[in-house]
């Protein structure tokens, strides 16, 4: 390499005419004066570099040249023959170089993202598209290095760029608001060279020089790491705004401690500073946007910004002053554009075709719900008032209750059907998409008028006028004003129209929901009705339920009808006032862009898709409302769903809680019966959908759907002959019977079942010989193993039997019960699929004294519910009373003011709703038979069918960690079994009767225990069992004690 060098030296003269041949032909090509231009920019960006043995005059496009090919011999060469390098060797011009490149990528990149991409735009060169592919392809058939750039820190010399890029960086996040956003932009950028945007374009235009190979050759190698360094620089300008964000902040509260010299230097600073911010803004934000559109000349026009940046406070006067010609020139700009975009804009005479093409649009909106909603409704209603006279009428005659019955199902079947035919319509009427063709042929004309408004221009004597006066010492950035116009007129109105239609649509579903309420109210209540009216005679109590459940039932779904209809007559009005003002709105809009001279960093933000940003103000008042709206429609609708899913069968009772007294509970010491104040206060409908009783069949079921898919496998493995046993394991009121009972319909509809309820305690062989022949209809009480025969001989059969605690006491031998029938249920377990449920505890206990999970093939756990579930459990009954929800506000302070900031109603009740369930959830934890009664003890009947909940009041059990021991362990005792006798208590705890007497009566006045007299052969015995409502706390206790586990 050294004998190349020298021998380069000795014909230097040779080669210096080489060079000059080359640069004369390198400048005689288009591309050539652009590099040309280029190495200026670089001499000036770079002039701190100091090799005296270069010429000064080709220093810029040798460095240029040599800059992005380092890692090449072939082309370190090249650029030794240029240069004088007698005085040094191969390896020490190598490092000087490198050195020197490494002192500079930061600069370099941050210079390739500001003027490299614009400088082709600064010459009138045709073809240009076409010159750039040429490069392109021709780049792809060289070999290349990588070329990178490390990822160091550089800090800017001087105080004044540091505050100019600060402030750059304050415009940057606004405009890009997270560097997700900001990614994205870089990502189009990166795009575009991926995908041969510039490659694509000249293919015969001239033949390459080596210099122009280099420039391009960057481009398509070093894209990459430009991006990467580009980042790089966008966060440090973040980090630097925040802290002159801090300065700034300590500067505006120190003001007043300075002096008036010093506030008035200040605020020049920051004047001054905001206008060259304005102008490195608009440069990096069209390097990101507007390269695109700087390949096609026709719509843009080209604004001079000026970008020398002061290097000391002294200069800070003279670059405001510049800054104020930039502005002027920018208004002739402004004017010019001005003036053709309005001569244009009025030509078309748009205004009549796209007002008539809304009143089209208009009237059939109204016409379809009319025809849709608003007659089928009213027709519903007059449909309802009609027999809901014959119905009443009904009940004033003697006729038997199964006339009575017939005549009310009859006319209830008029306003079903009625309701029915209303869904088809609106159904067809939702089918066939009119509106949404309209409004697509609409936005189809407004799309062509956006094509015809791009010839709009200015005139070539306006474009030579301002040519002229255009300060060619600035940097370039390109506008397209005009492209502002275009882009709202296609991208803006059409939205604005489309969510107009989008809610419609909404509304139009809601409403098919709501028909769906109203017949599941009517049919609800009427079946409810009619159960009232089975027997031929009928009481007068049982006649006056029958006419309340039909009548309330159909008068509280005619009341919201009504109401909808309402609601449909002003959303109509509203829709059409959003669609006509939504045009009108566009052109407003137009006009100011066009008018407003500020706008112009307005127009930056528009082309990069921040339209939004700028119209929040004439959007926000049509979104608000939509919001508004639809808030609650989404919440009900939800709950339709359910609703639509429920099976319409006969249903007489339902899980509730009728026999505790709200007072009993909150004041703990006294019990007592107010079953009869809850049917007093609470509509009849009430008492019946939250009944005591465990569930009948599937409809209010919540959240055991697994549950029964899990019998279900079991009973099918039975099936095919293989070992079965289940056994269901629960918290006293998470619904095991209601399980049970729906696993009887649904999975053993077609099998003959044996059900026993052990009700009492059967801890002897005798005790459940007997219970065995009673329900399998053994005359005669044989002994236990002769049981065990019989029942083997048995056909196949369902075995259900529940409370499988009370087969032990526990006592010496009080197992015997238990153990004898896990036997014959093992034994028997191919003819007979058994089926168990047990509580939590007792299986517990049952697992440490014999390991009893071995005679059960399936264990199924009914966990607790969550959250939504027990709102669901809750809501799936409410709702088909037909009854309006208002819930009290908080007596919190902190909740009050929370709600306060809140002006619209639905969305505070929607937000004490949640408040509220939240709560049942916590006091609850989780168990059915709790949240049922914490419900009923919240809730009172209000006015205008309107049902009030107030805020749920915690029960305290805090007075039972003071009871005695002899308590709590008798309170242990009571949850392990379902019941005891005070004889069965004193055997347990080996106490006397009385004592045992003490105790429970202790317990039954503080409400913890309840009592019972049944009789059994004709034997009157009372019996004591835990208090469901105090179940769980109690546990709780227990378990804190360590008594239970």
């Amino acid at each position: 390499m050294s004998d190349k060098i020298q021998e380069s030296g000795n014909s230097q003269t040779q080669d210096s005419k080489e060079l000059v041949f080359k640069i004369s032909e390198f400048e005689n090509q288009e591309v050539g004066k652009a590099v040309l231009q280029f190495s200026n920019e670089i001499k000036r960006s770079f002039k701190y570099f100091k090799i005296e043995t270069i010429e000064k005059k080709r220093f810029s496009l040798l460095r240029f040249v040599y800059k992005f090919r380092q890692k090449s011999f072939n082309y370190f060469k090249d650029l030794a023959t240029f240069v004088e390098v007698e005085s040094l060797q191969e390896d020490e011009l190598r490092e000087k170089i490198k050195s020197e490149i490494r002192k500079s990528r930061r600069e370099m990149a941050e210079w390739f993202l500001n003027d490299f991409l614009y400088s082709f735009d600064e010459f009138d060169i045709p073809s240009q598209a076409e010159l750039f592919e040429k490069l392109k392809n021709f780049l792809k058939k060289q070999d290349s290095d990588s070329f990178s750039i490390p990822q160091e820190q550089v800090r800017y010399n001087t105080q004044t760029g540091d505050s100019v890029f600060v402030n750059a960086g304050k415009l940057l996040k606004r405009k890009f608001k997270k560097g997700a956003s900001r990614n994205i932009e870089v990502q189009k950028l990166k795009n575009i060279f991926e995908n041969n945007f510039l490659a694509d374009s000249c293919k015969e235009l001239f033949i390459l020089n080596d210099s122009s190979v280099f420039v391009l050759k960057f481009i398509e190698e070093n894209i990459e790491v430009v991006i990467e360094s580009t980042n790089e620089i966008l966060d440090r300008l973040d980090t630097e705004e925040a802290k002159l964000e801090e300065i700034l902040e300590i500067i505006e509260n120190s003001k007043e401690k300075l002096s008036a010299e010093t506030n008035n230097f200040v605020t020049k600073i920051s004047e001054s500073e905001q206008i060259l911010s304005d102008n490195l803004i608009a440069n990096l934000i069209s390097h990101f946007g507007s390269f695109q559109n700087g390949i096609s000349k026709c719509n843009t026009f080209e604004f001079s910004v000026s970008m020398e940046l002061s290097k000391s406070e002294k200069h800070l006067e003279k670059t405001n002053e510049k800054n104020k010609n930039f502005l002027k020139k920018s208004e002739m700009f402004t004017d010019a554009f001005q003036n053709s975009i309005f001569a244009n804009l009025y030509t078309y005479k748009l205004s009549s075709r796209i007002g008539a093409m809304l009143n089209e649009i208009i009237a059939e909106i109204s016409q379809l719900k009319h025809d849709c909603i608003e007659k089928p409704l009213r027709h519903i209603v007059e449909i309802t008032d009609k027999n809901f006279d014959k119905i009443n009428s009904e009940f004033d005659y003697s006729n038997s209750g199964e006339e009575k019955k017939e005549s009310v199902l009859s006319l209830v079947g008029e306003i079903l059907v009625s309701i029915s035919e209303a869904k088809e319509i609106l159904q067809k009427a939702m089918d066939e998409n009119k509106i949404k063709n309209q409004i697509s042929e609409f936005i189809l004309v407004l799309n062509n008028y956006v094509k015809n408004t791009r010839n709009i221009e200015l005139t070539l004597k306006d474009k030579v006028r301002k040519a002229d006066e255009i300060d060619y010492d600035c940097d370039y950035v390109e506008l397209s004003l005009q492209g502002i116009v275009n882009l709202y007129l296609e991208k803006e109105v059409p939205e604005n129209i489309t969510q107009n239609y989008q809610k419609l649509t909404l509304e139009l579903n809601n409403f098919l929901e709501e028909l769906i309420r109203f017949e599941e109210i009517i049919r609800f209540n009427s079946e409810l009705s009619q159960s009232e009216l089975d027997s031929e005679r009928v009481s007068k109590k049982r006649l006056k339920n029958a006419e309340d459940l039909v009548l309330g039932g159909i008068e509280r779904a005619k009341m919201q009808m009504e109401e909808h209809l309402e609601n449909i007559q002003k959303s109509e009005i509203e829709f059409s006032e959003n669609v006509v003002s939504c045009l009108k709105n566009a052109f407003h809009k137009i006009k100011e862009l066009v008018q407003t001279k500020s706008d112009v960093k307005t127009s930056f933000h528009l082309l990069k898709g921040g339209a939004k940003d700028k119209f929040d103000t004439s959007v926000k008042l049509v979104q608000t409302k939509a919001n508004l709206y639809f808030s609650t429609a989404k919440r009900k609708l939800e709950i339709f769903y359910t609703l639509f899913k429920l099976k319409k069968k006969s249903i007489t009772q339902r899980l509730g809680f009728e026999e505790f007294s709200k007072d009993e509970i909150i004041q703990i010491k006294d019990q007592t019966d107010i079953a009869s104040v809850k049917k007093a206060k609470l509509p009849l409908i009430y008492s019946k959908l939250f009944n005591i009783e465990p569930l009948a069949a599937k409809n209010f079921l919540v959240a055991r759907d697994s549950n029964i898919f899990g019998i279900r496998g079991a009973f099918m493995r039975w099936k095919e002959s293989r070992d079965s046993n289940l056994v269901l394991i629960g918290e006293v009121g998470n619904g095991k019977t209601s399980l049970i009972n729906c696993a009887e319909n649904l999975i053993f509809e077609n099998e003959e079942i044996i059900r026993i309820n052990l009700k009492s305690s059967y801890h002897t062989e005798e005790g459940i010989c007997k219970i065995l022949c009673q329900a399998f209809e053994i005359e005669e009480q044989p002994e236990f193993e002769l049981v065990k025969k019989l029942l083997f001989k048995q056909k196949k059969k369902v075995v259900i039997i529940e409370n499988f605690e009370n087969l032990f006491l526990r006592v010496v031998s009080g197992t015997s019960a238990l153990k004898g029938l896990l036997g014959l249920i093992s034994e028997t377990s191919e003819k007979l699929f058994w089926v168990v449920t047990v509580r939590k505890y007792a299986w517990s206990y049952f697992e440490k004294i014999g390991k009893i999970s071995a005679h059960f093939y399936y264990k199924i756990n009914l966990s607790p519910l969550n959250r939504e579930e027990i709102e669901k459990l809750i809501l799936v009954r409410h709702n088909v009373s037909g009854f309006n929800l208002l819930f009290d506000e908080p007596q919190n302070a902190t909740e009050q003011r929370k709600l306060k900031k809140i002006k619209d109603e639905k969305e505070k009740q929607k937000i004490i709703q949640e408040n509220f369930f939240d709560t049942l959830l916590e006091i609850s934890e989780g168990n059915p038979l709790l949240a049922i009664f914490y419900w009923l003890s919240s809730v009172s009947e209000g006015e205008n069918n309107q049902i009030n909940v107030k805020e749920l009041v915690k029960l305290d059990f805090r007075f039972v960690n003071k009871l005695p021991q002899d308590y709590l362990y008798s309170l242990a005792a009571f949850i392990q079994h379902s019941e005891l006798t005070l004889e069965e208590h004193s055997e347990i705890f080996h106490s006397s009767v009385t004592q045992s007497r003490l105790i429970v009566e202790a317990l039954l006045v503080l409400g913890l225990i309840r009592e019972e007299k049944k009789v059994n052969d004709k034997v009157s015995t009372l019996h004591y069992s835990l208090n469901p409502v105090v179940y769980t706390p109690i546990v709780n206790v227990l378990k804190s004690a360590k008594i239970l586990n």
